[in-house]
């Protein structure tokens, strides 16, 4: 896994109001197709891949997440692993679109694990 498994969020804000439920989630997630570059978004999809990087001075874990429409990088800083991200799950994240290796990604993303969707 070296070099970059990485290839591409949206958020409305909630209220205190009216939360948002798992199906509105589900309503406000975008295609990887549809994503711009620094723009908060959220996506749905599997992972492809997981694995962990480094170099001289920090470590990472990286992982893709395809969801028919093409692959966006995941990547969170100082983390050897996560328990339940795994090559196969279905995950929902969101984030702030950005580079990294010059492909997209979303650094640190909040994720979901899909229960069940392996």
């Amino acid at each position: 896994m070296s070099g970059g498994l990485l290839a591409r969020l949206w958020r409305p804000q909630r209220t205190a109001t009216h939360p948002v439920t798992e199906q509105e989630q589900d309503d406000r997630t975008v295609t990887v197709a549809d994503v711009p570059l620094r723009q908060y978004a959220r996506l749905r999809g599997h992972l492809m891949a997981v694995g962990e990087q480094a170099s001289d001075s920090s470590r990472w874990l990286e992982a893709v997440l395809y969801d028919g429409t093409g692959e966006m990088g995941l990547v969170w800083m100082g983390r050897r692993s996560i328990t339940g991200l795994e090559t196969g799950h279905e995950v929902a994240v969101e984030g702030f679109v950005t580079l990294f290796g010059g492909r997209p990604a979303i650094y640190n993303p909040k994720y979901r694990i899909i229960p069940g969707r392996v």
